[in-house]
């Protein structure tokens, strides 16, 4: 029945919306020198990345305060998830490489998580084999990096927006658009029951005018289901559309609400 798959897919959607937040937070490090495809080697690897906490006495990092280690990936990039409650602290990045500066940075952890661009500079003194990819122009290198950065921030930020939300934080168009939807939906599918109903539903505007009147739960009574089929679905689509009103209003009063 397509109102049931409607209504299913609603309660999963408003679901993912009210449900709360990873408990971790992604940090993510980019512009780093890639990692060869399938590496195996040191030489294939790229930038060796530590991720830690707290302070390095005399350079020196504790393994208690060790978050990760490792290589960038083939994109440049070197990614860790740390606890929610790390949110508000520093994570220090300690990002070596032949050929390359070496940097100690400080990270600060937002609650949609840590991107940062790493700005690779040669250090003019090596003169081995640069181990991991070739990145071509370094300076545009940076740039692309930085703007990847950027896009992932914005992704992450915009799905912390979207998670925890009370049901009142829910736009009212988003109910709205499917109060009318479920009068189109229930009115598919009393046309195709159209036999199960006393008086027949035999065309489209009668489908319609049918679903209109039993969301709305007027209920004339002039086309009465005589099928289970058919009563469950009235039955429900009458309920729906009162849960539906409450939210409306409730989403729309509270949006009203913040803006006084």
């Amino acid at each position: 029945m397509i109102s049931i798959a409607l209504y299913s897919w609603l309660t999963f959607r408003v679901y993912n919306l009210t449900k709360q937040p990873s408990s971790k937070v992604e940090v993510v490090i980019n512009g780093l020198i890639p990692s060869e495809p399938g590496a195996t080697t040191k030489q294939e690897s790229g930038t060796t990345v530590l991720l830690f906490f707290g302070n390095a006495e005399g350079g020196k990092v504790l393994d208690h305060q060790i978050v990760s280690r490792g290589y960038a990936d083939t994109n440049g990039e070197f990614r860790v998830e740390v606890e929610r409650a790390k949110i508000g602290e520093t994570i220090n990045c300690r990002i070596r490489h032949a050929a390359y500066e070496f940097m100690d940075e400080e990270i600060l952890i937002m609650p949609y998580g840590a991107f940062h661009t790493a700005k690779m500079r040669p250090d003019g003194f090596y003169q081995g084999d640069i181990r991991g990819a070739d990145v071509g122009d370094l300076a545009e290198y940076n740039k692309k990096s930085a703007r990847k950065a950027e896009g992932y921030q914005k992704e992450a930020f915009q799905q912390l927006q979207a998670s925890g939300y009370r049901l009142s934080q829910i736009p009212f168009l988003y109910w709205l658009r499917y109060y009318f939807l479920a009068i189109l939906t229930f009115a598919l599918d009393y046309l195709i029951f159209g036999s199960f109903f006393k008086e027949g539903v035999t065309n489209v505007i009668d489908a319609l005018y049918l679903s209109a009147v039993t969301v709305t739960t007027l209920g004339y009574g002039d086309i009465v289901p005589v099928h289970w089929t058919t009563k469950l679905l009235t039955g429900l689509q009458a309920v729906s559309g009162v849960v539906l009103v409450g939210l409306f209003l409730n989403s729309l009063f509270a949006e009203r609400s913040s803006k006084d």
